[in-house]
């Protein structure tokens, strides 16, 4: 809340919040209960505090909203758009790693995200293929901060 409106004043003037947004079933939207969401009694089947429920537009009797049908929310669940990215696998990132030197740990996640695979997915990708021995980090040090880490697919030699 504080990140969209940019200060504090517009946001704690409100004594509670409830975000509409769009899905990509037209009649259909997700309302959100931000600020104080716990106090407004929206309760799952088991008890537990509800933050999201769905609400449709009542077309034949005009500007109202009405509960959704289990069909409803099933349509907004189906038109939902796939994650990009949700394909990549290990052997992508992996592929991104030069044969014969090391690269900055921060400049192949980044090549990644150019890749598709998004930035905590990288950076999963990367603590498993060094907990698998597949990639090694380097240490290179640097003046006065810490060492740069960098990922190769051979250990790193130590110079004596």
């Amino acid at each position: 809340m504080y990140a969209g409106h940019r200060s504090a004043d517009l946001t704690n003037w409100a004594r509670a919040i409830i975000t509409i947004d769009p899905t990509h079933t037209n009649h259909v939207f997700r309302f959100i209960a931000a600020k104080r969401g716990g106090r407004i009694g929206w309760r799952h089947d088991d008890g537990d505090v509800k933050y999201i429920r769905y609400f449709c537009h009542d077309t034949a009797g005009g500007l109202a909203w009405r509960e959704p049908t289990a069909m409803d929310e099933l349509e907004a669940e189906i038109k939902k758009p796939k994650k990009s990215g949700g394909g990549k696998t290990k052997d992508d990132l992996y592929a991104l790693v030069p044969a014969e030197t090391a690269i900055p740990k921060k400049a192949l996640v980044s090549l990644a995200q150019t890749m598709d695979i998004g930035y905590n997915r990288a950076l999963g990708f990367i603590a498993e293929l060094v907990s698998a021995g597949e990639l090694y980090e380097w240490r290179v040090k640097r003046p006065k901060t810490n060492p740069e880490i960098r990922i190769s697919r051979y250990p790193q030699v130590d110079p004596k």
